[in-house]
C-alpha cells in the first residue's frame, strides 16, 4: 500500500478463508449471501477503533466484493513501515439497486470482525528492466503495462569510457506506436537529430547523436550514466479492448561500419492494455493444507483463481497465458494450468509460508500457504498388547487359527464346523501421528499443528492399509478391533500406499494364560449433552465435551398406543488383572 492520496481498491473474495495481501491490493474473507441479503462494510484503523470506512460493492460473477478505502496521509511514514488493522462487519442490505447503503460508522451492536493487518509504506520505485545493446550502451525500459494515449520513455545509458563522437540509433515500431522525441540527458555534451520514415507495416526512426562538448567529471570508467531519453506515444484504440504486446526493435550503428555488416538487434515488447490494471491477485480457498497423501495415496488439492484488479476496483479472472512456479516443490507443487496447488504424497516435509509465484504478462504475484506433513512413523496404539484366553468361554465354529487341510473329507469338515474354539481377548486399535511444518530457513525447530503435545487420530485414513503380519495369531476387524486367534507373537503394521515401506507398527502377543470374567456392570444412559468450545492454539481447534445422563426419567402414566423410550445401556465387564472392558449393548423397552 502506498502513500498516494487516491483511494485504494481492496478486493474481497467471499470464498476465501484468509487474508491475502498483494500491494497495493487486499483480498480478505467475507461471509454472507452474495445475492444482497447482507452487505459487508470494511474499516481500517491505526490501531482500531477504525478511522476509515467504506462499503463493499458486490461482484456476483466472481463471488467477490470490492472496497476502496481512502487512508489518511499521516498514517504513512517516509522513514519506516507502519501497520493498519483491518476489520469488517455484515449488516442488513438497504433497499434498491445494489442493496448497500452509504458507508459510515458501525451500527449499534455490530462487532467488527478482525481480518488482519497490512503494511503501509512509501511507494515503490518504478519498475524497469535493463538490457545491454552492446558493450558500452544499455537500454532501460519500463516493465509495466501502458495504456492507449499514454506517453512513456525509454532511457539509454552510456559507460563513462565511451569514446565515440557519433552514434546512430535505429528504432522500428509497428503501427499504433510513435517515437515523439529524443532528449539528450546532457544537452551541453550531446545533440540528437530525429528522422522518421513511414512504411506499410512499420515505422522507422533514426536518432543521430553527436558529441558537442567534453564529458562531465571523471568517475569509474565502467559506471553507467544517463545519455538519452526516447519518448513514445501509444495510439488510442491500439489494444482493441484486450491486453496486447507491441514489439520495438532497437539497433545501434557507428560510423565506418560496412553497410552489410551484421549488427546486433534487440526486440523489446511493451504490453498495451485498455484497463488500468493495478495488481495480480491469486485467491486460494485455504491458507493451510494438511498433507495426508503419504498416508492415503490420494493427492490433496487447494483450488486457486487468478484475478486482476483495476484501479476502479473491477475484478477480472485470468485463465490464459499464466505462468506459475513453486519455490519449494519438495513441500508444495502447483498444477501445470496454475489453477491449483497440491501435494501428491512424495513430498519430503511440511513448511510454513511456502511461496508459489504466479505471473501474467508483466504482472507478478505470490501466494503463501502452510503445509502440515505427518511426522512418521505412526504411533499404533493398542488398548492391550497382550491378548489372553478367556477362561470358560468358547465360541461355536472351527478353530480360528487352524488351516483347513487340502482334500479333507466332507465329514471331517462337518465335524469341525460343529466344534467350538477358544475365545481370546480383543483390543481396540488407533493410529496416531503428529503433523508439523519445518522452517523455510532450513533450521530444525519444528512448528506442530495445534501444539507439540497434539496427536491426530488418522485411523479412518490408514485403516485400509493396516494388517496383521501373521493372521494365524490375530486378525484386524474393520481396521479398529484386534482379535486374538491362537497363541503367538506378531505385529500390526501400516504399509505405505505409495511404496512398500512401513509407516508404523506395533508388536503384540497372544498367550494361553487365562483370565476370568469377574463382574458385569450395567449403566443406563438416559440422555446425552454435548458442548463445543473453541480452542486457542489454532483457528481450527474445537473441543467437544460429551456427558451422559444416567438418572431415570420421572414416572409417567402409559396408555395404549404409547411408544416406549429408547435407552442405551453400556455393559462393562471386569476381568481378572483389573481390566475393565466396555461392551456396548442397545436395548429398547416400554414402560
Amino acid at each position: 500500500m502506498h502513500s498516494e492520496t487516491r483511494p485504494w481498491p481492496c478486493p474481497v473474495a467471499s470464498w476465501l478463508c484468509h487474508l491475502r495481501f498483494v500491494s497495493p491490493m487486499l483480498a480478505l474473507p467475507v461471509r454472507g449471501d452474495a445475492s444482497g441479503s447482507v452487505f459487508p462494510a470494511m474499516g481500517a484503523g491505526n490501531p482500531l477503533p477504525r478511522s476509515a470506512t467504506a462499503i463493499m460493492s458486490l461482484q456476483p460473477s466472481l463471488g467477490a466484493c470490492v472496497v476502496e478505502l481512502e487512508l489518511p496521509s499521516h498514517w504513512f511514514s517516509q522513514d519506516s513501515t507502519t501497520r493498519a488493522e483491518l476489520a469488517y462487519t455484515l449488516e442488513p442490505a438497504a433497499e434498491g439497486p445494489g442493496g448497500c447503503g452509504p458507508g459510515g460508522e458501525e451500527g449499534a451492536g455490530q462487532q467488527a470482525l478482525p481480518v488482519g493487518s497490512v503494511e503501509l509504506r512509501p511507494a515503490d520505485p518504478p519498475q524497469h528492466r535493463e538490457v545491454p545493446l552492446d558493450e558500452a550502451v544499455t537500454l532501460r525500459v519500463p516493465d509495466v503495462p501502458v495504456r492507449p494515449g499514454q506517453v512513456f520513455s525509454a532511457t539509454l545509458l552510456l559507460q563513462r569510457n565511451f569514446t565515440a563522437s557519433v552514434l546512430t540509433l535505429r528504432i522500428k515500431v509497428k503501427k499504433g506506436l510513435h517515437v515523439t522525441a529524443a532528449r539528450p540527458a546532457q544537452p551541453t555534451v550531446w545533440t540528437a537529430r530525429l528522422d522518421r520514415f513511414k512504411g506499410s507495416k512499420h515505422h522507422t526512426t533514426l536518432i543521430t547523436c553527436h558529441r558537442s562538448g567534453p564529458a562531465g567529471p571523471e568517475s569509474s570508467p565502467l559506471e553507467l550514466s544517463k545519455f538519452l531519453w526516447v519518448d513514445f506515444l501509444v495510439d488510442n484504440g491500439t489494444s482493441g479492448g484486450v491486453a496486447v504486446t507491441r514489439p520495438v526493435t532497437w539497433q545501434l550503428e557507428y560510423p565506418g561500419q560496412a553497410p552489410d555488416a551484421e549488427k546486433d538487434k534487440m526486440v523489446w515488447e511493451i504490453l498495451v492494455s485498455e484497463r488500468d490494471i493495478r495488481a495480480l491477485v491469486p485467491l486460494a480457498k485455504a491458507e493451510e493444507l494438511v498433507n495426508t497423501a503419504p498416508l492415503t495415496g490420494v493427492p490433496r488439492h487447494v483450488p486457486v483463481r487468478l484475478v486482476t484488479v483495476d484501479r476502479g476496483g473491477a475484478l477480472v479472472e485470468v485463465t490464459e497465458h499464466i505462468g506459475c512456479e513453486s519455490a519449494n516443490p519438495q513441500v508444495l507443487q502447483v498444477s501445470e494450468t496454475c489453477d491449483a496447488v497440491f501435494v501428491s504424497g512424495k513430498e519430503s516435509q511440511g513448511a510454513r509460508g511456502v511461496r508459489v509465484d504466479f505471473w501474467w504478462r508483466r504482472l507478478r504475484a505470490s501466494l503463501r500457504l502452510t503445509v502440515w506433513a505427518p511426522l512418521l512413523p505412526l504411533r499404533v496404539e493398542l488398548t492391550d498388547t497382550t491378548l489372553e484366553q478367556v477362561r470358560g468361554w468358547r465360541v461355536p465354529g472351527p478353530a480360528e487359527g487352524a488351516l483347513e487341510p487340502e482334500g479333507a473329507a466332507a465329514e471331517e469338515a462337518e465335524r469341525r464346523s460343529r466344534s467350538c474354539h477358544l475365545q481370546y481377548q480383543r483390543a481396540g486399535v488407533r493410529f496416531l501421528v503428529p503433523f508439523a511444518a519445518h522452517p523455510l530457513d532450513g533450521g530444525r525447530r519444528l512448528t506442530h499443528l495445534l501444539g507439540p503435545d497434539w496427536l491426530l487420530d488418522v485411523s479412518h485414513l490408514v485403516a485400509p492399509h493396516a494388517r496383521v503380519q501373521d493372521p494365524r495369531v490375530a486378525s484386524l476387524e474393520g481396521g479398529r478391533i484386534l482379535v486374538g486367534r491362537e497363541p503367538g507373537v506378531t505385529s500390526i503394521e501400516v504399509r505405505s500406499p505409495l511404496s512398500d515401506s512401513i509407516l508404523g507398527e506395533q508388536a503384540l502377543a497372544v498367550t494361553d494364560e487365562k483370565v476370568s470374567v469377574l463382574e458385569l456392570r450395567v449403566q443406563p444412559v438416559m440422555g446425552m449433552s454435548l458442548a463445543l468450545s473453541r480452542g486457542t492454539a489454532h483457528p481450527g481447534e474445537v473441543t467437544a465435551t460429551c456427558r451422559a445422563q444416567s438418572a431415570p426419567p420421572a414416572p409417567k402414566q402409559v396408555t395404549a398406543g404409547d411408544q416406549g423410550d429408547e435407552v442405551d445401556i453400556s455393559r462393562w465387564g471386569l476381568r481378572t488383572g483389573g481390566r475393565v472392558v466396555p461392551q456396548p449393548l442397545a436395548l429398547g423397552f416400554s414402560e
